[in-house]
């Protein structure tokens, strides 16, 4: 008896796919193809698995089933030839809105797809069929916001994150994020406050970094990034005590020596706004130094440790001549302040 084909039994198989993980979803998708090849659904379904597929889990179980060969024991590594993550990925995300013109997931999956790996044009043109299809979809509208942003192509971008905050699910905060991009919702907000700031927008930036942390998760690693950037903000107004405050909430969230978490805060910036704080109110003299000297110091260091060659060395010794100007000009902006009082 042969097997039973039609839809209702590919969404079944579709289902099952996401009980499992990895390889044993990947063959529950397979099962789904062979009962209905016009089936969309379980190519995006595979494409997303192959996305997010971590490099071992690529290369030591998704190639040997792409491959048709057995994964390695444990503890051992996949001999046989390693498959192009790129091109398969593609190829099932192709393979879907082939199958689905009017696909709305999958069009976003395949922009977002090509956005991170740097093809700016086609996933513009993805996330557009996605829009096109649906103008609610707000992931579409933040992914495309990005790519814009980083073309320097800002008021459209501002647009975008426009669309983006004001689609948000009253529960953005519960949610956290969303489950088609993975993107967290606080990064909507936090993306148009960076974005206005760079505009010379500073109040209605300031507004969208409060807005970012009121949902943002009560986690260090994310909400060190709109407590610093609300502080650079609050300085470029010249609210300098409140700055300071920004700038200890977030250096307090720095991981410590030996901690595993890296930071996406760089610690030298965080002196030289803390520094450049204290220089512009005229007050603890001592504490001001320390952070000049933190930051040349760790600038320096990086120099010294021999990791630097070539022009990333010549680079590495600008910035170092670059900071000992600033914590120069610093200081003498204090001398004055005092000077004046």
């Amino acid at each position: 008896m042969g097997i039973k084909t039609g839809r209702k039994y590919a969404i079944t198989w579709c289902k099952k796919a996401e009980n499992y993980s990895s390889v044993r979803a990947l063959k529950c998708y397979d099962e789904a193809i062979k009962r209905d090849p016009e089936f969309a659904e379980p190519w995006y379904g595979k494409g997303k698995i192959f996305r997010y597929s971590q490099t071992w889990m690529w290369d030591d179980e998704i190639s040997p089933y792409i491959a048709g060969m057995a994964k390695p024991r444990r503890y051992e590594k996949f001999t046989g030839p390693i498959a192009n993550k790129y091109v398969e990925t593609l190829k099932c995300f192709d393979k879907a809105t082939e199958l689905d013109p009017k696909f709305v997931n999958a069009w976003f999956a395949k922009g977002n797809f090509y956005w991170k790996h740097d093809d700016d044009g086609k996933a513009i043109n993805c996330l557009d069929e996605a829009i096109a299809l649906d103008s609610k979809f707000e992931p579409a509208w933040f992914v495309k916001a990005q790519v814009l942003d980083f073309l320097g192509r800002l008021e459209e971008a501002l647009k975008c994150y426009d669309k983006a905050t004001a689609l948000l699910p009253t529960d953005a905060k519960e949610k956290r994020y969303d489950e088609h991009g993975r993107y967290y919702f606080f990064d909507r907000w936090y993306g148009k406050a960076y974005l206005l700031s760079e505009l010379g927008r500073h109040e209605e930036a300031l507004k969208c970094y409060d807005k970012a942390l009121e949902i943002c998760p009560l986690r260090a690693e994310l909400l060190e990034r709109p407590l610093s950037k609300k502080g650079i903000t609050l300085a470029k107004l010249g609210r300098h005590e409140e700055a300071l405050k920004c700038y200890d909430e977030a250096i307090a969230l720095l991981p410590r020596e030996n901690d595993y978490r890296r930071s996406k805060l760089d610690p030298v910036e965080m002196d030289l706004a803390k520094a450049d704080a204290l220089s512009e109110l005229g007050k603890q003299y001592e504490k001001m130094l320390k952070c000049y000297s933190d930051a040349i110091s760790r600038c320096a260091k990086e120099l010294v440790d021999g990791k630097m060659e070539g022009d990333l060395w010549k680079e590495g010794v600008k910035k170092l001549q670059e900071i000992c100007s600033q914590a120069i000009n610093g200081s003498k902006k204090y001398d004055s302040k005092i000077i004046d009082e």
